[in-house]
């Protein structure tokens, strides 16, 4: 077999494997509202990571001590599920996710409807941190409202400073309009 045959014969073997991608649709408040099951502020107490679906794969299960939720309940401690983590030194990458670590502050946008576990709506969009400035006020770094205005010019994600009791009240007000919904 000649280089050139075996070159080809090795980029179609991995084809599969090289066109696999993950697509993220940019989300603003609005939409992640709207998706979320479970909508809760709190701080994380514990991320674990694991080896799941047969040793293939690393997922993060992520525990955080609730303060407050703005839409369901999950009781006062949560735990969901993140894809990817690191055990040793393997370590499992997935492109827009999350990474949690303990005491981080968050806002998190859950689906809990569909899955065993619980997990972050939209990757990373749905996982905002909270901020304490210097004298003690909590923000958020939040996406605007729709997903125009979570989107900057290069495509990449915008997200606002904003104090975390207006994000609360934006929330509440987005979840009581589409009461209808889930």
């Amino acid at each position: 077999m000649t280089a050139r045959a075996l070159i080809l014969s090795g980029a179609l073997a991995l084809a599969p494997v090289l066109s696999t991608a993950t697509v993220l649709e940019p989300m603003g408040l609005n939409d992640l509202s709207q998706r979320a099951g479970t909508i809760a502020y709190g701080r994380v107490t514990q991320a674990r990571p694991q080896w799941v679906q047969n040793g293939r794969q690393i997922d993060t299960f992520v525990t955080v001590d609730v303060e407050a939720y703005f839409k369901g309940d999950l009781g006062r401690r949560l735990t969901f599920r993140a894809p990817g983590g690191q055990i040793g030194v393997d370590r499992s990458l997935v492109p827009g996710a999350p990474s949690f670590g303990e005491g981080d502050e968050l806002v998190l946008f859950l689906d809990d409807q569909q899955r065993q576990w619980p997990y972050v709506v939209g990757l990373s969009q749905g996982a905002l941190p909270v901020q304490t400035d210097a004298q003690g006020r909590k923000w958020v770094l939040a996406p605007g409202l729709s997903a125009g205005e979570a989107v900057g010019r290069a495509g990449l994600p915008v997200r606002t400073p904003i104090p975390l009791v207006d994000l609360g009240r934006q929330v509440l007000a987005l979840v009581r309009a589409t009461r209808g919904g889930r």
